[in-house]
C-alpha cells in the first residue's frame, strides 16, 4: 500500500508563493493491513484517516516535539515560528530528501532540483526580478553533517520496521500562475485545489498496481469533493465513503490496470497523518525561502524597509512603503500582487 499526505503553505498571503508538498511511503502488508481490517469494522475509528501512524512505527528515530536527538516531524506551525529560524524545518525535512539524493542541497535552486517535480524546476525564478541570479546557501541553520546522520538513522529504523520512503515533491504556484489560475476557474479555492489535483494523478500514475491512500489537509469548510476529484482525475467511478465536518472520504476507480485511490480530506491533517505533516513541512520550507529572497531585494533598494511575510494586513503596509520605487522600477503588479 502507498501512504501520502498533501499540505500547503501561504493559501492566505497576498505576496508570495502558494506551495502544494506531498510526501509518500509505502507499507508493507505485515504493517498496514491488521489496521486496515481493524479500521473497516469501525467507520469512525481514527485509521479511518490514517491507515498507520509513523509517529509510533518511527519513534525511535523521529519525534513531534524537537530533542536535538532525533527528527522533528510535526504540523509545520509548531516547528517553525517568524524569527526563530529554520532550524526544525530543515532538520525535520532535509534528512527524508538525502534518502533520494546522493547530497543534501547546497543552494535554494539545488532544493528545487530535488523536490520540484517538473521538467524545468527552476525556469520561473527568472521570471521574477527579486528571485533572478539570487541564492540561499543551504542548509541555513544546521548543518550537512548532522543531516547526514539523522538520514542513517532514519534509514536503517525504515529499513527495520519495513516502511519504504519513495519521496516528495512540492508545487510553487507564484503569483503569475496563481492570479492565471484564478481567472480560468474564478474561484481561490481552485487554485490548491488544481495543484493537489496534478499530485494525486502523477502518485497514481507512477504506481497503478498499488493500492493508494491520501490524506489531503481541508482548507476552509468544503465538505463535497466528488465533482473536483472527478474533474481532475477522470476515474472510472468514486464512491462516497463519507462527507462531514470531520472528514470526507472517498475511493476512486481507475482501469482494470489500476489500483484503488482512497481520498480523505480531514480538518487538522498533519496532526494526524506523518505524511501530511512531512508534505507540511516542505511547503512551508520553500515559501519562507522564497519570501527571504523576496525580501532581501527589496530591503537592498529601501533603506529600513521592513520585511514582510506577505499577509494581507502587512502586505498592505508593504506595498504602500514600496510604491515609489515599484514604479521607478516598472514592477508590474501582476507579477508582485494576488488577486485574492
Amino acid at each position: 500500500m502507498i501512504h501520502v499526505g498533501i499540505d500547503e503553505a501561504g493559501y492566505g498571503p497576498t505576496l508570495g508563493p502558494l506551495v502544494v508538498s506531498a510526501a509518500a511511503f509505502k507499507l508493507s502488508d505485515s504493517t498496514d493491513s491488521a489496521r486496515l481490517e481493524g479500521a473497516e469494522a469501525q467507520p469512525h475509528a481514527p485509521m479511518d484517516i490514517c491507515p498507520i501512524d509513523l509517529w509510533e512505527t518511527l519513534k525511535k528515530v523521529v519525534t513531534r516535539k524537537p530533542d536535538r536527538s532525533r527528527i522533528p516531524v510535526d504540523d509545520s506551525k509548531k516547528l517553525y515560528k517568524p524569527g526563530k529560524g529554520l532550524q526544525h524545518l530543515e532538520e525535520g525535512l532535509l534528512p527524508f530528501l538525502k534518502l533520494k539524493n546522493p547530497t543534501t542541497p547546497k543552494e535554494f535552486r539545488d532544493l528545487l532540483q530535488q523536490i520540484h517535480k517538473i521538467e524545468d524546476p527552476v525556469a520561473y525564478l527568472d521570471q521574477y526580478p527579486w528571485y533572478r541570479d539570487q541564492k540561499i546557501e543551504l542548509p541555513s541553520k544546521t548543518f550537512t553533517g548532522y543531516i547526514k546522520k539523522l538520514a542513517d538513522d532514519l534509514q536503517e529504523e525504515l529499513t527495520e520496521k519495513n516502511v519504504e520512503f519513495l519521496g516528495m515533491a512540492s508545487l510553487p504556484i507564484h503569483v503569475r500562475e496563481f492570479n492565471q489560475t484564478l481567472a480560468e476557474h474564478g474561484n481561490k479555492s481552485q487554485v490548491p485545489f488544481h495543484a493537489i489535483g496534478n499530485l494525486l494523478r502523477k502518485i497514481w500514475k507512477t504506481y497503478p498496481d498499488q493500492a493508494i491512500d491520501a490524506v489531503v489537509d481541508r482548507q476552509g469548510g468544503r465538505i463535497q469533493y466528488a465533482p473536483l476529484l472527478f474533474k481532475q482525475l477522470q476515474p472510472k467511478g468514486i464512491t462516497i465513503d463519507t462527507e462531514t465536518p470531520e472528514a470526507s472520504i472517498y475511493r476512486l476507480r481507475g482501469d482494470k490496470d489500476r489500483g484503488t485511490l482512497r481520498v480523505v480530506f480531514t480538518r487538522q491533517g498533519d496532526a494526524k497523518s506523518f505524511a501530511v505533516a512531512l508534505a507540511s513541512m516542505a511547503s512551508k520550507y520553500l515559501r519562507e525561502l522564497h519570501m527571504q529572497i523576496f525580501n532581501r531585494y527589496w530591503v537592498d533598494k529601501i533603506q529600513n524597509l521592513k520585511p514582510t511575510a506577505g499577509y494581507p494586513q502587512d502586505a498592505r503596509r508593504f506595498l504602500t512603503e514600496t510604491q515609489n520605487i515599484r514604479k521607478q522600477l516598472g514592477t508590474p503588479d501582476d507579477l508582485l500582487i494576488r488577486r485574492r
